[in-house]
């Protein structure tokens, strides 16, 4: 409060000195305002000469109960240039009767309390409120959910889940597998669940066997691609695209150090030893879309794990010369889930 009084004094002596109007007193004092460019500049040297004792210490009846002991103990104020001379103080006044001085310079924080006066009468102040502005809060992501669970989208139900580094409700914050590489990516999961979509929003998806395509299931156009899921310790669900687009199961033992319990023969599933089994006992899959964007898989009991990739990424094997995540540019998908059991 004090430091805004003594702005809006000071205003009052410039505003008078440059000829504009400054704020109308309370007393009748127009000739006086005319006159302060000669005459009155000490107003505001008044202020501060007053703090710059106190400041000090300067308190000549010594109590240190009084207005004047209470504001010397607030440090941070510096006056500097020009003198001050015959400077009366008390505990409830001061007055300056003369300054010599070419700048005034604060530094610091002012603080001022009490009433200014004008010839011995008291001015008032229109302070303003001073009210500061509320930190912005960060908008909030859209939940997705009301979206997914309507019956528009598919039957409704779904719930979005995403591997354990992105956004659990930005359904665009996905993970992006670069061809050639091996990404198995595994979600979080916190419920349990029988369904899972899969949507893909890049031009293909993953694929095996050094092709690609835009579809997973792929009964209509060529092979598909040799994209799989895994839901549980005992197997991993894929399409094989050794001998023809075959969706089977193959135990997950196979996934461990790349195969290793054969070698690099363990895809071929005409060979008994690769235990890969076209009976997938009632998991199955189809595709949504007729340009091939959107599957859906159904177990036919809860899963509490998923991990979705290409062949080669589930069963991690470079040093075959597999190569990885075919695919002509990146590949990235949504994934749901949903118990329908």
């Amino acid at each position: 409060m004090r430091n805004l009084h003594v702005i809006a004094l000071f205003s009052l002596v410039m505003a008078a000195r440059s000829g504009q109007p400054g704020p109308e007193p309370a007393c009748d004092c127009a000739e006086a305002v005319a006159r302060l460019d000669e005459k009155y500049q000490t107003m505001f040297a008044t202020v501060l000469s007053r703090l710059a004792a106190l400041e000090h210490g300067a308190s000549p009846d010594g109590d240190s109960s009084n207005e004047s002991s209470s504001i010397s103990q607030r440090r941070g104020l510096l006056v500097a240039g020009g003198s001050i001379p015959r400077t009366q103080i008390d505990s409830r006044k001061v007055k300056t009767h003369a300054v010599t001085t070419t700048s005034i310079n604060i530094t610091g924080n002012l603080y001022l309390s009490g009433t200014f006066f004008w010839h011995d009468e008291p001015v008032g102040f229109a302070v303003p409120s001073i009210v500061p502005s509320p930190v912005p809060s960060p908008s909030p992501t859209p939940d997705p959910s009301a979206f997914f669970e309507a019956d528009s989208y598919y039957g409704g139900g779904w719930t979005f889940v995403n591997v354990a580094s992105r956004s659990k409700r930005d359904t665009d914050d996905l993970e992006i597998v670069v061809p050639g590489t091996y990404a198995l990516l595994s979600y979080v999961i916190t419920t349990p669940f029988n369904e899972v979509l899969v949507e893909r929003v890049s031009a293909e998806w993953c694929s095996s066997w050094l092709s690609s395509s835009a579809h997973w299931v792929g009964a209509a156009v060529g092979s598909g691609s040799a994209m799989g899921v895994r839901a549980d310790d005992a197997y991993f669900y894929y399409y094989n695209n050794q001998a023809a687009h075959l969706w089977a199961r193959q135990p997950v033992s196979f996934m461990v150090d790349g195969c290793k319990n054969m070698g690099c023969a363990c895809y071929d599933p005409t060979n008994p030893a690769t235990m890969i089994d076209a009976d997938t006992r009632g998991t199955t899959i189809s595709e949504l879309e007729p340009d091939g964007s959107v599957v859906r898989i159904h177990f036919p009991e809860t899963k509490t794990q998923l991990a979705i990739g290409d062949f080669d990424s589930i069963i991690g094997v470079a040093q075959c010369g597999f190569g990885g995540c075919n695919a002509n540019a990146n590949v990235a998908y949504r994934v749901f889930t949903r118990s329908t059991l």
